[in-house]
């Protein structure tokens, strides 16, 4: 399966894989967009480009019965849905680490995002209603996208899994976050078929 821990920038996404790579198990390959793309443009197209290439790597390690870890970049679940090879995948989990503005915002600051960090907060405004529903303000991964993306398999498709997993990182510590993450991975692999694609993912 693929996993996708994602969320807007600010919200503690690279720094918990960091973290979880010490304790994920040895099915497990793990990576971020750039590691398998190059280095990020952040563009739509960009990253729709970026997202099929990390699928199809997937796709190599769930055929040698190895699960994907894919943490660290603002990943729209349906974008991964929606990929030319999406349809592939044995199964999709997803998870949204979010935070309030005001930590969010903090965060950005402190790494030297001041200019940006309003076009964060909308963004991550955006990931809480796409969590739950990927056609909601579609607009947002349509433009500039790829002409090569499925958008149909989202017509009759909600994202793979009820209710989504949402952790507030607010108030945590990395450690704390990474551990509510791994007990989700650990638990969703002990219950495959609990949000999985089955056949309604595969077109």
């Amino acid at each position: 399966m693929l996993f996708l821990v994602t969320g807007a920038s600010g919200v503690g996404k690279s720094t918990v894989r960091q973290t979880l790579l010490n304790f994920l198990p040895p099915s497990f390959w793990s990576c971020e967009l750039g590691d398998i793309a190059g280095p990020p443009q952040w563009t739509v197209l960009w990253r729709q480009k970026a997202v099929e290439k990390v699928v199809r790597r997937a796709l190599r390690e769930q055929n040698l019965g190895k699960h994907t870890l894919l943490c660290g970049d603002p990943i729209p679940p349906a974008e991964i849905i929606a990929s030319p090879s999406g349809h592939r995948l044995t199964g999709l989990k997803g998870c949204l680490l979010d935070a309030s503005p005001e930590v969010q915002s903090a965060r950005l600051l402190a790494r030297g995002d001041n200019e940006h960090h309003l076009h964060h907060q909308a963004f991550a405004t955006w990931m809480r209603i796409h969590i739950t529903n990927p056609l909601a303000h579609s607009e947002v991964i349509h433009k500039g996208a790829w002409n090569q993306m499925c958008w149909d398999r989202l017509a009759s498709h909600t994202l793979p899994w009820h209710p989504p997993l949402i952790i507030d990182t607010t108030f945590l510590s990395p450690e704390a976050v990474a551990k509510q993450v791994l007990q989700w991975i650990l638990s969703e692999i002990e219950n495959p078929a609990n949000g999985s694609f089955g056949s309604e993912g595969r077109s």
